[in-house]
């Protein structure tokens, strides 16, 4: 892979990072989480509970994303970034554009994908 294509990707994903750290700021994320004054019954009650555990799992993915895309930051900067850390084969730039954070070429991830459901 050549710097212009290096450079293209770090812009991406420095701007997706950038997206994942603003999305994490939204107001509407903590009024979800600290409402409780104004819970007239139970059910009410439940649908917050619930709320909040969506919002935790979205808080979650985000900062999993961030942790994925300063890891190809890295591979950007070893000169290690697509090529697959399984097989060692070049990642197809369209699995790279789709996905830049990847780490693995499409046929490893399918193997890892069929082994990890085959084990639950």
């Amino acid at each position: 892979m050549n710097s212009r294509q290096m450079n293209r990707y770090r812009t991406l994903l420095v701007n997706r990072m950038n997206e994942s750290l603003n999305l994490g700021n939204e107001e509407g994320l903590k009024k979800i989480y600290d409402a409780t004054e104004h819970l007239p019954d139970v059910s009410d009650f439940a649908s917050l509970e619930t709320l909040r555990e969506v919002t935790y799992i979205i808080t979650g993915k985000r900062k999993q994303s961030v942790r994925e895309i300063q890891d190809a930051l890295t591979r950007i900067e070893k000169g290690s970034f697509g090529r697959c850390e399984a097989c060692g084969h070049q990642i197809s730039e369209k699995r790279l554009l789709v996905y830049p954070a990847t780490n693995l070429c499409i046929r490893c991830k399918k193997r890892r994908e069929k082994e990890h459901n085959t084990a639950a």
